[in-house]
């Protein structure tokens, strides 16, 4: 080789060293990108499965909790249901009491409800028919001022107070529909509780 060659081999060799030295620095940098991204996306991605996580129970939690409304508002619409039938069933057993009971527990309230004034208690068609003789006079002995009317109300069962133009409804029905409220809670203390 000649000098020449020698000199040109040699800036050559020094070049390709050169080269690869700056290609391995420039890999390293490169290698040191990628693992800074790939460490960047790691907690990106565990942030966002965190969040997942979060989303996730939280919806469950509402679902839960909505699932556990739906079924108390269930129960609760199953126990009204049920108190109403009970209560639906109290008054037809008022109006099959045997007539005896039945016109004692008129006579009773009468002399809850009767003001000490002249007045007329009117019953049903179906109670005048079936009044016992000795009602009026039962009645007469609460209330003196209080005389049975010939005419008749449209009410299932109980009756109707008249004293001039105000009418006091004591008709079961009526009752009922007053103490509903009343009579629903004693019904579901004694029914649920």
């Amino acid at each position: 080789m000649t000098g020449l060659e020698t000199i040109l081999s040699q800036i050559h060799l020094e070049a390709q060293q050169k080269a690869d030295s700056i290609l391995a620095q420039a890999q390293d940098e490169a290698d040191k990108i990628v693992e800074q991204a790939k460490r960047q996306a790691e907690g990106i991605a565990e942030k966002a499965r965190q969040k997942a996580e979060l989303e996730a129970a939280e919806q469950e939690k509402r679902s839960n909790s909505a699932a556990q409304l739906a079924a108390k508002q269930s129960i609760l619409q199953e126990k009204q249901a049920l108190i109403g039938t009970v209560l639906a069933a109290a008054k037809a057993e008022l109006l099959t009491l045997p007539e005896e009971e039945y016109f004692g527990l008129l006579r009773q309230m009468v002399q809850q409800y009767a003001q000490p004034e002249a007045g007329e208690l009117i019953l049903s068609a179906k109670d005048l028919a079936r009044m016992p003789k000795s009602f009026q006079k039962e009645i007469k002995n609460v209330q003196p001022d209080l005389t049975i009317s010939e005419q008749t109300a449209d009410i299932s069962g109980g009756f109707l107070l008249v004293y001039g133009g105000v009418e006091i409804n004591c008709g079961f029905d009526a009752l009922f529909a007053a103490e509903e409220d009343t009579m629903r809670g004693r019904a579901h203390e004694i029914l649920f509780e």
